[in-house]
């Protein structure tokens, strides 16, 4: 089973657009920092993924502290070198390698190749070797090295006093419960041969409890030795009669050494896999918070605050601007408790340090070790995010830890750039949207306002050219189309007029009491309506529906319904106004019996600059109108909708608040139950 993690992009290059890939096999030999120049070379030069991989076996925490720090040292240095470091799990290295070049498509595979004293027959061929059997098609490049690998596949873990006390308890317990259980088994009658399982069990019971392979040997010949002492005859003594006790406790020890090796095997997968499982979990819980945080000024304190608990150290975050720190965000491991933020000289160099070379600073690196917190940049190749201070006082973060804190922040900085990105391009695009709104807007006014226009200008013309000969009757109707057309003029700026204080906020709401028939009379009072060739038919069920508006904005929207209704219908169809109450609201409805709206241009017929799409060459219509309509009836917290008339037209209604009489006593009035 392969688990790989990716953490670090330093390069800008597409994995699937690159045939080149330059690969660099991490290790705790101190030449491993030739391989990665090396391999960071050959990427340059050729323009190529260059990648790191490091494995993770299941012996990885008995190695010493020298060889992890050794490890830990490379894998810093690849990072630096610009490689995209992937952790490979597994128990063999060489089946990891093999499958990761070939997936992959590695093309050159640079790594070292220690030194072996001795070249058995016997002895495994050393992992270059190997590889080079396994990848025929890859060019591998081996650094030689002489430095002497520890013995591969080793079970020999850390010793201390504690642990083999505790080692030693177990023992005991282990070989007490068998004798125990032996007694009684004993007391039964059966042979003595019999009970030899019993102290196999124990033995194997307390090799498992250990990493250590000295175990499997001591608990062995600790069972053998005491089921002999106890039970094998002559008792109470080392010596025993029956030949066949020889094979009874060599087959005892073979079995119980395999089956305790075959334990502590099984104990170390399980606690890799339990490793694995913990990494993937909080990059999957990473990933979450990411999606889940819809703002970019929260991403860094749930990513933060995420750390801190996963970690259990004190987090201080230094948000970087215009090349300067700002006020440090603290993120505690106990929410009840609060700490300061570093404060000595030397924490500030290592920090300001950390964004000048953006790279890790402080706590067991090479810059400031002395440092308590350990400083690493949050950024991308374009953008400086911040700094994160982790607490390291108590002990180090070990390379592991680190490689995955390195990762959760790598994720964070792209997120956060992708949102950043994402925020500038909606910025261009509303700014692309505003400028085609601002043509279309030039084009709309240039054209609908040019037409009454030229008609005035041409009718004045005529009346002052022809003066002299025109009659009454030609007169009266060049004055009727100059005021037809003037009173389409002034509809028209007096939209243009309130669409831009509206927009503005520069045209407040002035609400009063007035009667809703007192309104409609005010809206109907557009010059153009007495001369309609459209029958108006007023039906109002209350002359007393009071509401509380602005008077000009809604005889406003009446009038521009009217107008709505009498430039998309034919001549002579009836139009109908109705006024109602229903539900605590004044209702208004404008009902014609023209060709109607299709269904699909009905959620748009209240957009700005929207004129539907059955237009005539007569028409010089902004398409204000009933946008105004919606603004205004909005802001007087009504509703506006459209519907089908019957048998055919549309409906167009609005409605407002209705309200009480006052009172005597001048109080404010209230909305009606």
């Amino acid at each position: 089973m392969i688990c790989i993690l990716k953490y670090h992009v330093s390069s800008t290059t597409n994995e699937n657009d690159v045939y080149t890939h330059v690969c660099v096999y991490l290790c705790s030999d101190p030449l491993t920092s030739q391989a990665v120049d090396t391999a960071a070379r050959l990427a340059r030069e050729q323009n190529a993924l260059f990648t790191a991989i490091y494995i993770e076996t299941p012996y990885y925490r008995s190695r010493s502290e020298e060889e992890l720090a050794g490890l830990h040292d490379s894998i810093l240095y690849a990072i630096r070198a610009g490689a995209k470091v992937e952790i490979l799990s597994g128990t063999d290295p060489l089946y990891l390698v093999s499958e990761y070049c070939q997936s992959h498509r590695v093309n050159q595979l640079v790594l070292t190749r220690p030194y072996h004293k001795t070249s058995l027959p016997f002895r495994r061929k050393p992992l270059s070797v190997e590889l080079m059997d396994r990848l025929p098609e890859v060019h591998l490049v081996t650094i030689p090295s002489a430095h002497t690998p520890a013995t591969p596949h080793t079970y020999a873990g850390k010793f201390s006093a504690s642990d083999f006390m505790k080692q030693c308890v177990i023992l005991f317990l282990c070989l007490a419960a068998a004798t125990v259980v032996a007694s009684v088994v004993d007391a039964m009658g059966v042979d003595e041969t019999v009970l030899a399982p019993i102290y196999m069990l124990a033995a194997m019971v307390c090799s498992a409890s250990s990493d250590q392979l000295i175990w499997p040997v001591i608990s062995s010949i600790m069972a053998i030795a005491v089921f002999n002492f106890l039970f094998a005859s002559p008792r109470l003594s080392f010596a025993y009669y029956q030949s066949d006790l020889t094979i009874v406790f060599i087959l005892t020890f073979v079995t119980c050494f395999i089956a305790s090796l075959l334990a502590m095997r099984l104990h170390t997968e399980s606690l890799q896999a339990k490793h694995s499982s913990w990494r993937t979990q909080i990059l999957l819980d990473t990933n979450h918070i990411l999606q889940e945080t819809k703002e970019v000024s929260e991403i860094i304190p749930a990513i933060s605050t995420q750390i801190a608990s996963t970690l259990r150290r004190d987090i201080v975050f230094y948000p970087v601007a215009n090349d300067k720190f700002g006020d440090p965000l603290l993120f505690p491991v106990n929410q009840m408790k609060t700490f300061a933020p570093p404060s000595s000289e030397t924490e500030q160099k290592a920090l300001s340090y950390a964004r000048q070379i953006n790279d890790s600073t402080g706590s067991h690196t090479m810059y400031f070790p002395e440092c308590e917190y350990l400083y690493i940049p949050v950024s991308t190749e374009q953008t400086m995010l911040g700094i994160l201070a982790l607490s390291a006082k108590e002990h180090s973060v070990g390379s592991y830890k680190y490689m995955i804190l390195n990762s959760i922040l790598q994720e964070t900085a792209l997120a956060v750039e992708n949102r950043l990105k994402d925020i500038e391009i909606e910025k261009v695009k509303r700014e692309a949207e505003s400028n085609q709104l601002r043509s279309h807007i030039l084009k709309g006014i240039s054209h609908d306002l040019r037409t009454p226009l030229t008609s005035i200008i041409g009718n004045v013309s005529v009346v002052h050219e022809g003066k002299d000969y025109l009659n009454k009757e030609d007169l009266v109707a060049i004055i009727s189309s100059i005021e037809s057309d003037s009173q389409l003029l002034y509809s028209m700026v007096e939209n243009l007029l309130t669409a831009a204080r509206l927009d503005n906020n520069t045209m407040p709401i002035q609400p009063q009491l007035d009667v809703l028939s007192d309104l409609i009379e005010a809206g109907m009072k557009f010059p153009g309506f007495s001369s309609s060739d459209h029958p108006l038919d007023i039906d109002i069920d209350d002359d007393l529906l009071l509401v509380s508006v602005d008077h000009a904005l809604i005889s406003q929207v009446i009038t521009n319904m009217l107008l709505n209704a009498m430039h998309h219908t034919p001549s002579g169809t009836p139009i109908h106004v109705r006024a109602f109450s229903e539900g605590g609201n004044a209702v208004i409805e404008v009902a014609d019996e023209g060709g109607g709206i299709p269904d699909e241009e009905k959620p748009r017929i209240f957009d700005l600059f929207y004129t539907g799409s059955q237009q005539t060459d007569s028409d010089h219509y902004l398409g204000l109108g009933l946008f105004l309509c919606r603004m205004i009836i909005e802001a007087h917290h009504g509703t506006i909708s459209v519907r089908d008339n019957t048998p055919k037209g549309s409906i167009f209604s609005f409605t407002l608040p209705l309200q009480n009489l006052p009172e005597d006593n001048g109080l404010l009035m209230q909305p009606a139950d």
